[in-house]
């Protein structure tokens, strides 16, 4: 990750760690900032559960002061006052699940556990959201081609006829260790990147795939190389770079209390109203656009914790469908968002659609076909009214409303990003 160290001040202080949502992570002191904050990003041999937590930082805002022991008092007042996860966490970490890398196997995979045991596998955690753990585990899998079956190969060998009609095989999902010499050293080759990753050594696991990259190309393998250049590009999605900035302790009150925006209460209200079964921390908005008919086009959005996440924004040109027909177009586009895998984007929480009844039975009968169990909302634009499968008639919220406006606020933001590539299409003529 890219930070620029020279902005922190050689004094003591309090520094902290918070997400691309503003989410407080970690409150520490430090007796000198500029050395203590360099630490987290330069030291390879940082702990796992560390790494983990530096992969998930965005800002790391500091506040300066006189003496050691002054920093040290702010330090205890800001955890008590926030209580960031990390922190406590680290002091009692034995409900929160890890994921558990079974070097202990023939063949090592992935899985998820709860506390950690002494027996040759490879910790990483804790983790306290459920939602992190889905999502890095889906990289890791689009990533490296690690198995997912849980065959036991260790106590039974398969005939060879039967693995390669393994689905992971034929999608490329897994290299196959299990059916040649060959395959079993790439294997161990992946695992050893896939340690370094999780690690946080992702500037390493770079460095080896550049130099597959250039052999590849050499030998004129170069569809080898393609997948290659694929995997690096998306490990450095990841590597973006970590802002600094310096407030006093008034300024750290309002940048928190403003970044929150207060959505507890609305996530709690939309849970209670319509019978969700958890609250709901991500929330994806599906709009269409049209003219007549012509350059129609699908667009979906992605909040998380109430802030819009645009690394998750998908736009989509309707293929299948022609002349007007907002009910196909919207089957259309819920189709391909849901039907496979969509990069590294999870599941919502929540699915809300523009429209009325209509679009709310088509995206239903969707993702009834696709035995997907995802809760449903539909906005009318014109009378604002919430429509559901516990209010199929229609909900009519004041206008007041804490959730009507986040609704609106959602769906405005799909339609402002539907209508740009619609403009788009239409500027460059091109459907």
């Amino acid at each position: 990750m890219k930070v620029d160290y020279n902005i922190l001040p050689s004094t003591p202080g309090v520094y902290l760690m918070r997400s691309n949502t503003s989410e407080v992570l970690y409150i520490g002191k430090a007796k000198v900032l500029r050395s203590r904050v360099r630490s987290y990003f330069k030291n390879r041999d940082i702990p796992q559960r560390i790494a983990m937590m530096v992969s998930l930082i965005s800002y790391v805002d500091y506040i300066q002061t006189s003496t050691e022991n002054a920093a040290l008092l702010l330090e205890q007042k800001l955890i008590n006052k926030y209580k960031p996860r990390f922190n406590i966490i680290w002091r009692d970490d034995k409900s929160y699940p890890y994921i558990k890398l079974t070097l202990n196997e023939k063949y090592p995979r992935l899985m998820v556990v709860r506390g950690r045991k002494r027996d040759g596998g490879a910790y990483y955690g804790p983790y306290t959201k459920q939602y992190e753990i889905k999502l890095l585990l889906r990289w890791i899998h689009l990533i490296f081609a690690l198995r997912k079956c849980k065959y036991d190969f260790d106590n039974h060998s398969p005939k060879v006829e039967v693995l390669k009609k393994c689905l992971y095989y034929q999608m490329h999902r897994c290299n196959g260790p299990c059916l040649s010499p060959e395959a079993e050293r790439e294997y161990e080759g992946i695992v050893e990147k896939v340690r370094y990753f999780l690690d946080g050594k992702h500037k390493r696991v770079l460095g080896m795939w550049k130099k597959e990259m250039r052999s590849a190309a050499e030998k004129m393998d170069f569809e080898r190389a393609a997948r290659v250049r694929d995997m690096i590009r998306r490990v450095e999605v990841l590597t973006e770079r970590i802002r600094l900035r310096e407030l006093t302790e008034p300024d750290l009150e309002t940048a928190i209390s403003t970044s929150e925006y207060k959505m507890s209460k609305v996530f709690v209200e939309l849970k209670t109203l319509f019978s969700l079964p958890k609250v709901p921390e991500i929330i994806q908005c599906i709009d269409i656009s049209t003219l007549g008919g012509k350059y129609s086009v699908g667009a979906i959005v992605t909040f998380v914790n109430g802030l819009p996440e645009k690394k998750w924004y998908r736009r989509y040109k309707i293929k299948a469908v022609t002349g007007v027909d907002d009910y196909l177009m919207m089957k259309e586009v819920v189709t391909r968002r849901f039907a496979k895998s969509q990069d590294d984007m999870p599941d919502p929480s929540l699915l809300l659609v523009d429209g009325g009844k209509g679009q709310l039975a088509v995206t239903a009968g969707v993702l009834a076909e696709l035995n997907l169990r995802i809760p449903l909302l539909s906005l009318a634009k014109r009378e604002e009214i919430v429509y559901s499968q516990k209010y199929f008639d229609g909900l009519a919220l004041p206008p007041g409303s804490a959730v009507l406006q986040y609704l609106r606020r959602m769906r405005d933001e799909a339609h402002r990003f539907a209508v740009t590539y619609h403009r788009l299409l239409r500027k460059k003529g091109i459907y």
